[in-house]
């Protein structure tokens, strides 16, 4: 038995619905059963308490039972749809924000800071970029303050 296919977050409100079975036989029974287990119809978010049942001998089925499971004030029992239909997509949010990348900007001027030839000075931007992805916060507020060829070049040392 596996405990759980998706973490649930209790902090929202949620609905667990009665079992619904994957079953496949083959040579890829398991992924078969668990992409038939997610021909769902609804707003199915994941599912909880599975139960894997393997088939021994014959044409090796393999069955996966699951509960699924939405989130919301609104119960919307999931029903699994007809053989054949493309399987279940988990909507993603209907609008994205776009991180802006602070990154590139920040490091292009570190690095332009320095004077050198173009190879050194991109090799200086490009790690730049790695320690401010990484949130290297010692590196970040160095470079922030670097103006001259020697503070990039003691930041890049830190």
């Amino acid at each position: 038995m596996v405990s759980s296919l998706t973490p649930v977050d209790a902090s929202r409100p949620f609905f667990v619905y009665r079992p619904v079975k994957g079953t496949a036989c083959g040579k890829e029974a398991a992924a078969g059963a668990m992409e038939d287990l997610f021909r769902v119809s609804g707003s199915a978010h994941g599912f909880v308490a599975a139960v894997i049942e393997q088939e021994q001998g014959g044409d090796h089925c393999v069955s996966i039972t699951a509960r699924p499971i939405t989130y919301g004030c609104t119960a919307a029992e999931p029903l699994k749809i007809d053989e054949g239909k493309p399987m279940h997509v988990v909507p993603g949010p209907t609008a994205c924000a776009e991180t802006p990348d602070v990154c590139t900007p920040e490091c292009t001027r570190y690095a332009g800071a320095l004077g050198g030839g173009d190879f050194e000075t991109k090799a200086f931007r490009e790690r730049c970029i790695s320690r401010c992805r990484n949130n290297d916060a010692p590196f970040l507020t160095c470079a922030r303050a670097a103006t001259t060829a020697s503070d990039v070049r003691r930041c890049d040392a830190l």
